[in-house]
């Protein structure tokens, strides 16, 4: 009776050991890819054959990952091997084709070469996501309990592949806000988002541009203190770009001791001319009485309306967000008359300034100059209207 109790004991502590090594390999795999949810799939695919190699007791691990969805941006299917130290690679490169040529189902160990190899399809939520392979010398290494531990932590990879993807794509998302919010006010960045899952593309927009300067600058450099100027910019570009944000704009780029804005681009609203109208005002105000620029270079402001080719262009991690076009141009050539604290709109702007909801709120702000402004490379002369007072209540 004795004896009986001590081996039903032994082998319940053999199956209390066994289940133990499970949960371990589980957990390990788990707290890989907790721990590497921003390394590369290949690099997680490492860690994870590691792991199964030295749970399993296996002469060998294939590993073949494809990314879950169908989108034209999803990187290539990986597939990778590990070998024990000290065991032949026999059979491992007819087991690498058939996992990547064929689908395996769940069954039994197939003998390729001198090894035995299990093939297993990785699904998880209805998807394929890979294939595991292991594979031994021996014939009998695959006894049902360790075949039940194998068909155990296959399951498990198959969902452990889909979070990590998931996982990926959070982050790129996050990448991507943070990107947008260089250029766009906290208004519109959910807007895009709730469009598109990607940047926004380089499109056709009509757009009102302005381009903001600061007169004397250049003089200020040859003088002044690289620390003090450098201070200034600072202060111009926070508080410019606070007030660009504040209108729903979008800050499409600084250069040197100015900077251009959009309006309408890549949200178009009806009222984008007296936004970015709005927004120069605010800065002349902002600019004159910041202690800061008391002494300093003053602000000129030039505005103008036109189509624009507009989206981020660049490659992999140096992206911004542009816009190109003549009336562009045609803003940064009407800037460049402008005088220190003078903001200068061309007709294009105001004639949608008096179809705009805000038509009636502009009596007495704009006053035509003396005469309309040729620029070389351009046609015909444009009449510009300049701000004079403040915005009827």
């Amino acid at each position: 009776m004795d004896q009986i109790i001590s081996e039903h004991f032994h082998r319940l502590h053999r199956e209390v050991a066994d289940r133990t090594g499970e949960l371990s390999a589980i957990c390990e795999l788990l707290e890989l890819a907790a721990a590497r949810f921003d390394a590369s799939r290949q690099e997680a695919a490492a860690g994870i054959m590691e792991i199964v190699l030295r749970h399993t007791g296996a002469d060998s691990v294939i590993l073949s990952w494809q990314t879950a969805g169908n989108g034209t941006n999803e990187p290539e299917p990986l597939c990778l091997s590990l070998t024990a130290a000290g065991a032949p690679e026999v059979g491992l490169a007819a087991a690498k084709t058939l996992l990547t040529t064929a689908t395996p189902a769940a069954g039994e160990p197939r003998r390729l070469g001198e090894h035995s190899f299990l093939l297993l399809p990785l699904t998880a939520a209805g998807e394929r996501l890979g294939c595991l392979g292991i594979g031994h010398r021996q014939q009998d290494f695959f006894s049902p309990a360790r075949l039940r531990f194998i068909n155990l932590l296959h399951k498990e990879l198959g969902s452990i592949f889909l979070l990590f993807d998931k996982q990926k794509k959070l982050l790129a998302a996050q990448k991507s806000r943070e990107q947008l919010k260089q250029f766009f006010s906290p208004e519109i960045v959910p807007e895009i988002f709730a469009a598109t899952t990607d940047l926004p593309g380089v499109k056709t927009a009509a757009a009102t541009i302005l381009f903001a300067d600061l007169r004397g600058f250049s003089s200020l450099t040859e003088t002044g203190e690289a620390g003090g100027i450098a201070c200034l910019l600072n202060c111009f570009y926070r508080e410019m770009s606070r007030i660009v944000f504040s209108w729903q704009g979008t800050l499409e780029r600084f250069v040197g001791d100015g900077f251009l804005a959009l309006f309408g681009a890549p949200t178009r609203r009806s009222d984008d001319p007296w936004r970015a109208l709005q927004a120069a005002i605010q800065m002349q105000q902002q600019w004159q009485q910041q202690t800061i620029a008391a002494d300093g270079p003053p602000l000129a402001v030039g505005i103008h309306s036109g189509e624009v080719m507009a989206g981020f262009l660049g490659t992999g991690e140096l992206l911004t967000y542009t816009a190109v076009g003549d009336p562009v141009n045609t803003c940064h050539r009407i800037t460049t008359i402008a005088a220190g604290n003078q903001i200068l709109v061309s007709a294009a702007t105001v004639r949608q300034l008096e179809q705009s909801p805000h038509a009636s709120r502009l009596a007495g702000l704009l006053a035509p100059c003396k005469q309309a402004q040729s620029f070389r490379g351009m046609r015909k002369a444009l009449d510009l209207y300049q701000v004079v007072g403040q915005p009827a209540k």
